[in-house]
């Protein structure tokens, strides 16, 4: 059973812009293969600040990997990437910091870029737009009973 379209037209105005948001064929995407992992890969970056004489636009920045392993899910590996991120920031204060999650393909050596930004890559082919997408999290409509 789908929601009716009153709450998909609500969804889509929630998100208008680029997004495009619609029902999936049926019934293939039932029979699509799935893979579930608990592993995870977390990188921080913190933009370096600059020394007397220098701007910020010259600064690099450093980059901290976490490995997560057993999580119960992505959501876990969410609520503690920005625990840490709260402490990493008040650690080096005015300092730029954000980081990016990973989730590990089972029984493969590559990793699916969940999202956030690796300001390493290049900008426009193999990264997110949004530094840090939980400043703008979006509250999904409650569909009708």
């Amino acid at each position: 059973m789908r929601p009716g379209p009153a709450f998909g037209n609500a969804l889509s105005r929630r998100y208008a812009g680029r997004v495009e948001i619609r029902y999936p064929p049926l019934p293939e995407y039932r029979t699509r293969g799935e893979l579930q992992t608990h592993d995870y890969q977390v990188v921080f970056w913190q933009h370096q600040l600059p020394p007397p004489g220098h701007t910020q636009e010259q600064m690099g920045w450093a980059e901290l990997t976490w490995d997560i392993e057993h999580a119960e899910d992505v959501w876990e590996v969410i609520a503690w990437a920005e625990s840490y991120l709260n402490e990493f920031a008040a650690e080096y204060p005015g300092a730029q910091h954000t980081y990016c999650v990973y989730a590990k393909v089972p029984g493969e050596d590559w990793l699916l870029h969940l999202g956030g930004v690796n300001p390493s890559a290049n900008p426009h082919r193999e990264t997110f737009g949004r530094m840090h997408p939980f400043d703008q999290v979006k509250q999904l409509p409650t569909p009708p009973s």
